[in-house]
C-alpha cells in the first residue's frame, strides 16, 4: 500500500461494514463470545470492530503522514445468499425478505467501488459511507478510546506490540 500511495493519490483501504452496530457492542471480556455465542451478536461485535479498527488505522495512517486512506462502509442489504442454507426458522425468513429487497450484487458495490478509485474521496479517511456519503455511525462506533484498546487487543492477539507503527519510516 505504501508503495501505490503517493501525495495527491493515495493507496486506499476499505472495510466492509454494517448497520448492524447499531444494537452491537464489544464483549471486552469475551471477544471470542465463547460464553452464550449468539450469530446476531458476533455479526454485530464484528461489523463495530470494522468501523472501529477503520477509524484507528485512520487515525494512525494519518499521524504516520502515510499516503493511505482507509474507510468503512456499509453496502446495504444485498442479495448474496446470505443464510440460505441457515437451518433455524428466523434466518430462512430473513432471506427470503432480502431475496425480495436486498440489492444486487452490483449495487451493494457501488459504493466500495467508489470509495476504492473514484477521486471525489481522494483523501478522505476514517470516515463511514452509506450510500456514497459520509455519515456519523453509531456512538458505540466513534469511541475513540475503544477503538485504541480494539487496536491493542488485536495487536496482542496476533502477537505485534501494542504501539505498533503503520510508518514506514521506523
Amino acid at each position: 500500500l505504501r508503495a501505490g500511495g503517493q501525495p495527491g493519490r493515495a493507496a486506499r483501504v476499505v472495510n466492509v461494514a454494517s448497520n448492524a452496530p447499531r444494537r452491537g457492542r464489544l464483549h471486552w471480556d469475551d471477544l471470542g463470545l465463547r460464553q452464550g455465542y449468539s450469530a446476531y451478536s458476533a455479526y454485530g461485535q464484528s461489523k463495530l470492530a470494522n468501523i472501529l479498527f477503520t477509524a484507528e488505522l485512520a487515525r494512525r495512517l494519518s499521524a504516520a503522514g502515510e499516503p493511505i486512506t482507509a474507510n468503512s462502509v456499509h453496502p446495504g442489504l444485498v442479495h448474496t445468499g446470505f443464510a440460505a442454507n441457515n437451518a433455524q426458522l428466523f434466518w430462512r425468513f430473513a432471506y427470503l425478505f432480502i431475496n425480495r429487497i436486498g440489492l444486487t450484487p452490483a449495487q451493494g458495490a457501488d459504493t466500495l467501488i467508489y470509495l476504492a478509485a473514484d477521486p471525489a474521496v481522494e483523501g478522505v479517511s476514517g470516515r463511514y459511507f452509506v450510500k456514497r456519503r459520509a455519515v456519523a455511525p453509531t456512538a458505540a462506533a466513534q469511541d475513540l478510546a475503544a477503538a485504541r484498546r480494539l487496536w491493542e487487543v488485536s495487536a496482542q492477539a496476533v502477537a505485534l506490540p501494542a504501539n505498533v507503527s503503520v510508518s514506514s519510516k521506523e
